[in-house]
């Protein structure tokens, strides 16, 4: 099975209220020994209908924003790539890492004070009712 790593810097421009993407301050932060998340895509659908898969993978060399790393996680849906495979990746693949990330806070200002609506809502641009929780 063939695969390919998302590029999570676009899937965030897409949807920036609610992809999370590490801040810079983390990202540099990064280095050999730690864990980052990345999204492997399957090329094709699988029959399950799953698209990716988010993995660990530990960085084993940095060299400015490319690295390489080793597969930490066994994969339930991919059939490729498997466990302690080595991955060559870029920081437009990090989509978490195991850091505290003193920025993550910003992220919960949009979860807490907007709206979450269905695409329909916003075709026929009306509701029908709205309900708010504490």
């Amino acid at each position: 099975m063939k695969w390919k790593l998302d590029n999570v810097v676009e899937r965030h421009r897409e949807s920036p209220y609610t992809f999370y993407l590490p801040s810079q301050h983390v990202l540099s932060q990064l280095k050999v020994g730690d864990l980052v998340k990345l999204i492997f895509m399957a090329e094709e659908t699988l029959e399950n209908g799953c698209e990716a898969e988010r993995m660990w993978v530990e960085i084993i060399e940095r060299k400015d924003s490319e690295f390489r790393g080793k597969l930490d996680n066994k994969p339930y849906y991919l059939d490729s790539p498997q466990y302690g495979d080595l991955i060559d990746f870029n920081l437009i693949h990090i989509c978490d890492t195991q850091l505290d990330d003193p920025h993550s806070n910003d992220m919960d200002f949009f979860f807490d004070k907007r709206v979450t609506v269905s695409n329909d809502v916003l075709s026929r641009n009306e509701f029908n009712f709205l309900l708010r929780f504490e």
